[in-house]
């Protein structure tokens, strides 16, 4: 593994590039032919018959190239692979969408084990959905999964139906209502399997149970790893960056104490919903995880990235969405028409599955202070790292990286929040919002 990669981050302003999934590298080392080398042709021919279930066809020859001009992977690199096969004299050439896990800098293979990453995805689409379609719950709110392999993974190219990313931080009501609709979808399968893996199994059943380890959330989990430390660092900048914004009727220092003292009791909020409704959750729901389609007034979104699911409260997935995606006098505006239609949309799809005692939105969406401000405060961390300035950063070692992620955390928030109007404006309407919340009666 090369330990000094040539890193170099082109940062769009006011880009939002999740520094997880998707911070904005070309590829680390990686050339093409890098890159066919990960596939065989007996890889192909898998994926060539989980995708046509045409047993007979014969790959001839297969390619990859750039996924496009702007690669944004961090954890995982985006390809095109075409593959040229035969069935008996025809010769055809499909397209599918390769992502390959980063593995040459050692802090950014760190990244992907710290957080299951690679095991997530996998576990979702090789385990879960299809879980969900042997009870036949409708799946069709991700893309086809036709291959994986250590750190490799074979998807359908949605660009070939038309699918593509808003390109934008903030999305419309519309945009908003078909995301949400497809968050529905993921949560309600959650509910309906386990409700009919209970039936089946004549006791309860919920996959948390079953699947502990990989449905859990790593920032918050006892063992030290590098997303825990990143969060620690972010945490000390939102401290920092506290001390200089404007004062209400607040003080700062008040601000700041209410802070901390949140902060200290952080860990234990999620664990504190378990006795409500939970489901599988995505996790990382900012813009460029959909794509969205219009063909002829119909309009739907496809859910991509499945690398840090977990289990919990879906106000969780809503909430994250909402403060990912929109600026507070949009939310002040339309959240109440949002929450009520992403419930409309749940309990529209338990109906059609004859689910039995569909809870009340009341009971269904916990909606405390408490949560609000623990998934705002995450967002906040997020938000902190991926509004990124106008200027390239380059990394000329993986210690560089390092200390760029970590241990200057706090020295570059600053420093850019202080030079760049457009970033402190955002930051400081989201700490604004943080403290209403935190003193919210």
């Amino acid at each position: 593994m090369n330990s000094d990669p040539r890193v170099v981050c082109k940062r769009k302003h006011l880009i939002l590039l999740h520094w997880y999934n998707h911070y904005a590298l070309p590829t680390f080392g990686f050339n093409m032919e890098d890159v066919s080398k990960q596939l065989t042709l007996e890889d192909c021919h898998t994926i060539v018959y989980n995708d046509t279930n045409e047993i007979n066809a014969e790959v001839i020859s297969y390619e990859v190239i750039p996924f496009s001009d702007k690669v944004e992977g961090l954890l995982g690199q985006h390809f095109q692979l075409h593959i040229t096969f035969k069935i008996e004299n025809n010769v055809k050439t499909n397209r599918y969408f390769l992502k390959l896990l980063n593995g040459s800098s050692k802090v950014i293979f760190e990244i992907c084990m710290s957080v299951n990453a690679y095991e997530k995805e996998v576990f979702f689409y090789n385990v879960l959905l299809k879980e969900f379609r042997q009870f036949n719950l409708d799946t069709g709110f991700v893309p086809r999964c036709y291959f994986n392999k250590p750190y490799l993974i074979v998807l359908e190219d949605m660009s070939l139906k038309n699918y593509s990313p808003t390109g934008s931080i903030d999305l419309s009501v519309d945009y908003c209502k078909d995301a949400l609709k497809t968050v529905a979808k993921l949560h309600s399968c959650s509910l309906l399997y386990e409700h009919a893996k209970s039936k089946e199994l004549n006791k309860s059943f919920n996959l948390i149970n079953k699947y502990p380890k990989i449905l859990r959330d790593y920032f918050f989990v006892k063992e030290e790893n590098f997303g825990k430390e990143w969060l620690r660092k972010s945490l000390e900048g939102i401290v920092e960056l506290i001390k200089i914004i404007p004062e209400n009727h607040i003080k700062n220092e008040d601000f700041n104490d209410r802070f901390i003292k949140f902060v200290d009791r952080m860990e234990g909020i999620e664990t504190s919903f378990n006795n409500h409704t939970q489901t599988v959750l995505h996790g990382d729901l900012w813009y460029n995880n959909f794509l969205f389609r219009n063909d002829g007034g119909i309009s739907d979104s496809v859910l991509l990235d499945f690398q840090i699911i977990k289990y919990g409260p879906p106000t969780i997935d809503v909430m994250n969405f909402l403060f990912c995606n929109t600026r507070k006098k949009f939310r002040d505006a339309h959240s109440d028409e949002l929450f009520d239609f992403y419930y409309k949309c749940v309990k529209e799809n338990l109906m059609k599955h004859q689910y039995c005692d569909i809870p009340s939105k009341t009971k269904y969406l916990v909606l405390s202070t408490d949560l609000k401000v623990l998934i705002k405060l995450l967002c906040l961390c997020d938000r902190t790292i991926t509004l990124m300035v106008d200027h390239d950063a380059v990394f000329e070692t993986d210690e560089n990286l390092r200390t760029y992620l970590l241990d200057e955390r706090t020295i570059n928030l600053l420093k850019t929040f202080k030079n760049d109007e457009a970033f402190r404006e955002v930051i400081e309407e989201d700490l604004f919002e943080l403290r209403d919340l935190l003193f919210e009666e």
